[in-house]
């Protein structure tokens, strides 16, 4: 990002806030791009430790299978990932299966917190490389 900006004392400030202003654009780019990248490495680990579980009913994807990014339009910058599995409950309702998995006391078994603990290091080296290709 070496540009050269000519300009007299008088309008220094607005060169110095264009300079900027192309850096942060720059650098929101990197991190939206990194964005999706992150999700998919989180989904990948994520069905690495995701319980066998296999579903009741015949045709129905496995719990591992179900991991799926959304998008939320008002926050650009931020992916929720999530597991869409569910299965009925005592009253015929659908709960959805990670609920069960993360918190019961007689089902349980959580492993979303290992799957952030193990993709956490490639996330953040992700947006590090994202960042310093910006800075180059």
């Amino acid at each position: 990002m070496a540009d050269t900006v000519k300009t007299s004392l008088a309008k220094m400030d607005e060169a110095i806030m264009g300079v900027i202003g192309n850096y942060r654009s720059l650098i929101l780019d990197a991190i939206a791009e990194g964005a999706d990248e992150g999700a998919n490495i989180f989904i990948k680990e994520a069905q690495k430790v995701s319980p066998p579980f296999e579903g009741k009913s015949k045709g129905s994807p496995r719990y591992r299978d179900c991991w799926a990014i959304k998008n939320r339009p008002k926050a650009k910058y931020v992916r929720s990932v999530g597991n869409t599995k569910r299965v009925k409950g005592k009253n015929g309702s659908q709960i959805p299966l990670i609920n069960i998995l993360e918190f019961s006391t007689v089902r349980g078994r959580p492993h979303v917190a290992k799957a952030v603990k193990n993709s956490e290091g490639q996330i953040m080296e992700l947006y590090m490389s994202k960042l310093k290709k910006v800075g180059e």
